[in-house]
């Protein structure tokens, strides 16, 4: 799949399923989510994710919120 194909994306992860990261991690890599950076301590996991998953993810168990990255800080 070609990198354009993909969506660099900011989950944030329920406080609920804080401790369970891994398990958090591994569904969501059955969607496709390939992990970048995980920052654990503050419930934020980033990573990418083929553009046509992108929805999926929100279903997750232990996912609070999906966001996609942005390149354009401008106000909007």
């Amino acid at each position: 799949m070609a990198k354009a194909d993909r969506k660099t994306v900011v989950v944030g992860l329920d406080p609920k399923h804080k401790t369970q990261v891994r398990e958090v991690i591994g569904r969501l890599e059955k969607k496709g989510f390939v992990l970048e950076q995980s920052l654990a301590e503050i419930g934020v996991l980033t990573g990418s994710v083929p553009a046509d998953a992108l929805d999926d993810l929100k279903s997750v168990e232990g996912v609070a919120h999906v966001e996609q990255d942005r390149e354009d800080y401008k106000p909007q």
